[in-house]
């Protein structure tokens, strides 16, 4: 049991460093934006950063620290539907396993970092239209959540261009055999091209979401009839769908609708690749059962 939770430590290890490192730069940007406030400059805003660094921190600036620091490694409590959707895998089904803990395995990672990509799209811009959200936020954390997804819709530009010149690819042709010639060709989907060779850009979250989405919406964009172009909003939601999906860690949720759809196609393999996952589940169980503490 303690050998096959070590994937897990190491994990666990990774996240506090990262929560250290994110939540001393949250407090070195909120000492900078009130040493701003005083209208100092050059050597005297540094001395005044310093002042708010060396001082206790004030509890709004530990609270918005704190907030910033979850936010950056995908650990921000979740709303509404996310806690709805973690509450499924909680279920008491007598003696009977609750079968949506292995098929969703991760739920508060994944769903920040979906909503850590979403904010860096353009369907984002919609959202601060609203008078609540305009009325919520000021200056600088105005400007913070402005920056967003303009520069995410520019990244998603430069991607295109990428997909123009082959060298960036998305999820490709929906047709099989279409899809079967470029695989046999070395072609491999969500993927940068160099040289001859496809390296995959999927786990390089959340960057690769940006990624698949903007060149999802190219492929899209490039076969649609001229006259089908004006739903450029629907083209934005369908490529959002389809990059979010692929992705490894909604892999288990994608696998079990499928299983379900079409068994005699999915069912199989997707039975065989459950079971796999229960091995080392049970051996932790028998593990800790065993255990007199």
């Amino acid at each position: 049991g303690r050998l096959i939770r070590l994937p897990g430590r190491f994990l666990q290890s990774a996240d506090e460093f990262f929560k250290a490192v994110n939540l001393s730069a949250a407090r070195h940007a909120l000492a900078y934006r009130e040493a701003q406030k005083e209208d100092s400059a050059g050597f005297r805003r540094g001395m005044a950063v310093a002042k708010y660094l060396a001082k206790e921190p004030s509890e709004e600036i530990d609270e918005k620290a704190g907030a910033e620091m979850l936010y950056r490694v995908f650990q921000k409590p979740l709303g509404p539907l996310g806690k709805r959707i973690s509450g499924f895998r909680y279920v008491n089904l007598g003696w009977l396993p609750n079968p949506i803990k292995y098929i969703i395995p991760f739920v508060r990672t994944p769903i920040n970092i979906a909503g850590y990509a979403l904010e860096r799209t353009p369907l984002d811009l919609l959202r601060y239209l609203s008078k609540d959200e305009r009325k919520r936020l000021r200056g600088g954390e105005l400007s913070e959540q402005l920056a967003k997804p303009l520069m995410g819709t520019l990244i998603g530009l430069y991607v295109m261009q990428l997909v123009t010149e082959g060298l960036l690819t998305g999820s490709g042709p929906d047709n099989p055999d279409e899809r079967r010639v470029l695989y046999e060709s070395g072609w491999q989907p969500y993927s940068i091209r160099i040289g001859d060779r496809y390296y995959s850009f999927g786990r390089m979250e959340p960057i690769g979401s940006l990624f698949g989405m903007a060149a999802d919406l190219k492929e899209g964009w490039d076969k649609m009839d001229p006259e089908d172009r004006s739903e450029i909003v629907s083209r934005i939601v369908n490529s959002i769908t389809k990059n979010l999906t692929s992705k490894t860690y909604l892999r288990g949720l994608t696998e079990a609708a499928n299983a379900i759809s079409d068994p005699a196609r999915y069912g199989e393999n997707y039975v065989q690749r459950l079971a796999g996952t229960l091995v080392p589940t049970g051996v932790a169980q028998a593990a800790r059962a065993a255990d007199p503490t």
